[in-house]
This record gives C-alpha cells, structure tokens and sequence, in this order.
C-alpha cells in the first residue's frame, strides 16, 4: 500500500511533468494559488524567505496565498493539494491519473 506522503510525491512529479502545461493555460488565478499554496505547505510547512526561493514564489499573492495557510499541517495540505488536483484534472477534462 502506498503511503501518503509516497502519493503527494507523485502527484508532484505527474503534475510537473504531464499536467503543468494544461495547468497554466486553463486553470483560473484562485486556482493556480490554491494549487501552489498547497503544494508548498505540503512540502516546506509555513512559508518563510528561505522556502519562498526554494520554492519559486514569483509574486506577493502567491506569498499571500502560501501565508494563509500558516499552521495547516503539511499531511493534510497533501491531502488537500492531491484532492484539488484531482479536482481540476476533471474540471478541465485533463484526465485522471491517481
């Protein structure tokens, strides 16, 4: 059985490799910031300077987005990222691939 965390790790690297072309062009901007603020508290928790160029924060609402989310666990900002995820694959028609 895969674990969690295994699952958030692929998701990241589908998303990366196969979805992000799809992602940019049809997703809405609250969209793309809720994918990203997710993504990144999964991976790196609370935002801070150092994981903002780690985790290449382009602009102040990608920041504000990753901000709001100060002290959501990173296992359930997993979950909720691979949900969303899911979610717009089948919005967008992109596909399902979890």
């Amino acid at each position: 059985m895969i674990s969690q965390k295994q699952e958030f790790e692929e998701a990241l690297v589908d998303e990366e490799r196969r979805c992000q072309p799809f992602l940019d062009e049809l997703l809405q901007e609250d969209e793309k910031l809720r994918l990203f603020a997710l993504k990144n508290q999964g991976q790196f928790r609370n935002a801070s300077l150092k994981h903002a160029c780690i985790s290449r924060c382009k602009n102040s609402a990608e920041w504000k987005a990753w901000s709001k989310l100060k002290g959501m666990k990173a296992e359930d900002a997993q979950i909720e990222y691979i949900k969303l995820l899911n979610y717009l694959m089948q919005k967008y028609n992109i596909g399902r691939w979890i």
